[in-house]
């Protein structure tokens, strides 16, 4: 995701936006994080978020994740959603003994 047009602080040059990103299924909160653009080390006034979640963790289902941007200054808040899915692993002996593309 890429949040765009951060306010800057009038004396530092620096944005100042906050970044919470949480992770559903169905109604139930399942996980939750947030940072700073101070603890990302970016402040300028775009900035790209990429992030790794530990899908081991989860059970298999369907899972909405959801990223909400606040840009302090200005007092705007931005949020974007996206579902997935987890899958079951496979079992390693029955992948073994499948031939591909059969």
């Amino acid at each position: 995701m890429q949040v765009y047009n951060l306010k800057p602080d009038d004396k530092t040059h620096k944005s100042d936006a906050t970044f919470e990103y949480t992770v559903k299924r169905g109604d139930q909160q399942i996980m939750q994080f947030k940072e700073t653009s101070a603890e990302m080390k970016q402040t300028g006034d775009q900035i790209t978020i990429e992030r790794l979640l530990p899908l081991a963790t989860l059970a298999p289902g369907k899972y909405t994740l959801e990223i909400s941007a606040t840009d302090i200054l200005s007092k705007q808040t931005i949020s974007r959603t996206a579902q997935f899915s987890v899958r079951a692993p496979l079992d390693t002996k029955v992948a073994a003994n499948v031939t591909p593309g059969r």
